[in-house]
């Protein structure tokens, strides 16, 4: 039996190989054995055929995921947004004039007398634990957006010093304040 190409394949029978080929690589299979689980199927394909198809199916994986991991992201920052929501209002009220009651009873001759209760007004600035709240919520976005990135550009700045100083036979600290000098214009 002869390889039958791509353009002699019908689109049906393209999506049906390609759902073979998806489920063998999810098993760990590689391109070699797929060609031959085909072969025991009856189909002949190229190993260029098989290739363009895995690279097909990675491709659309990684679409997929990156759908999924765009639409966590997005659940995740509505959650977030809720709770920063909540914890605003929940401070918003917590400020302004406010009451404590504080009870108590008062004794004569060493026994129990008068039960009273004091009140005392006192203005509030808000209560501390929900601004907490706000700003561990904008941290976890900042965290879902990517924000802190700086810090990992930062790193891979002093790799790269690291090794044009190894290359060039310099100390780390002076290609690091050397480059600093040129963004600074000095």
């Amino acid at each position: 039996m002869g390889q039958v190409g791509e353009r002699h394949r019908n689109p049906d029978q393209q999506l049906a190989e390609r759902a073979s080929i998806a489920h063998w690589l999810a098993q760990g299979k590689e391109q070699w054995e797929i060609r031959q689980l085909l072969a025991q199927q009856g189909v002949v394909r190229s190993p260029n055929i098989i290739s363009r198809d895995v690279k097909a199916i990675r491709l659309s994986w990684l679409d997929g995921i990156q759908r999924n991991l765009e639409e966590w992201v997005g659940e995740k920052l509505a959650e977030l947004y809720a709770i920063k929501r909540e914890a605003w209002d929940a401070w918003h009220a917590s400020k302004g004039k406010q009451e404590r009651s504080v009870r108590g009873q008062s004794t004569r001759d060493g026994q129990p007398d008068t039960l009273h209760a004091t009140i005392h007004e006192f203005t509030s600035p808000g209560h501390p634990e929900y601004l907490k709240i706000v700003q561990w919520c904008i941290d976890q976005e900042a965290k879902l957006l990517g924000l802190h990135k700086p810090l990992q550009i930062e790193w891979f700045v002093h790799a790269e010093a690291e090794k044009i100083a190894h290359d060039l036979g310099l100390d780390t600290a002076e290609v690091l304040r050397e480059a600093d000098d040129i963004l600074r214009g000095r």
